[in-house]
């Protein structure tokens, strides 16, 4: 098992990844519709964030943390259109490094290989606890 797959996991949960099997039939469309709402969502919510940034033009501390906000919240969308948009590079790459020559070959490098396996495990939990706690 790659460390990627985990990472795809979050990603497909997020309505950023979907499978090449999903191609055709009811689960493609639907997961593209849920694509689809999450853009939307997010989208939307950034330009709420514009709006609000004209309103608190006032006051010169609530004015850079909107401004902050807003930058990030565009970097994210530019970051999850660049995601979906490149899918099929980016999973040409992650075929790439799991083929023959990034494959471990002795037993340092498949023990190297399992701790970085468990660490990403238990780092996406400690992650999605933090998201469930916040």
């Amino acid at each position: 098992m790659s460390s990627l797959s985990y990472n795809i996991f979050v990603l497909r949960c997020l309505g950023l990844w979907y499978s090449d099997d999903w191609i055709t039939g009811w689960k493609a469309k639907l997961y593209i519709g849920y694509t689809a709402f999450i853009f939307l969502t997010f989208y939307s919510f950034t330009l709420s964030h514009f709006i609000m940034l004209y309103e608190c033009i006032d006051d010169a501390n609530e004015f850079a943390n909107a401004s902050f906000m807003l930058l990030t919240l565009i970097a994210i969308c530019g970051k999850m259109f660049n995601m979906v948009s490149e899918r099929q590079a980016i999973a040409k790459m992650m075929t790439a490094l799991q083929t023959d020559p990034f494959t471990p070959e002795d037993p340092t490098e498949l023990s190297i290989n399992s701790e970085c396996i468990r660490k990403t495990k238990v780092n996406m939990y400690y992650v999605n606890i933090g998201i469930i706690e916040s």
